[in-house]
């Protein structure tokens, strides 16, 4: 069973902009401090059983590492539609 607690999405949609950002301008330093943050936050959904969360974050770690292996854009980048999924009905 999937807990609903799940980071703010004012921090996942930041995270997601920080990545894109560092992304397009091949900010290797950023985006090896996105990567790790993004692993450890993970970690901690997967702790939590967040499934849809981890996952989310999951393609986020892809893009990092598609971004810093120079692979253009191969992973997808979730959209702000995915982050909001996350959020618990009736909570705005």
């Amino acid at each position: 069973m999937e807990r609903t607690a799940a980071p703010p999405p004012a921090l996942l949609h930041s995270l997601r902009q920080r990545l894109l950002d560092a992304a397009e301008r091949h900010d290797q330093p950023s985006l090896v401090e996105l990567q790790n943050t993004l692993i450890v936050l993970q970690e901690a959904a997967w702790e939590s059983r967040a499934e849809r969360l981890a996952a989310l974050i999951e393609d986020m770690i892809g893009v990092t590492r598609d971004a810093l292996t120079r692979v253009e854009w191969k992973s997808d980048v979730p959209g702000a539609e995915a982050i909001e999924a996350l959020r618990p009905a009736g909570v705005h």
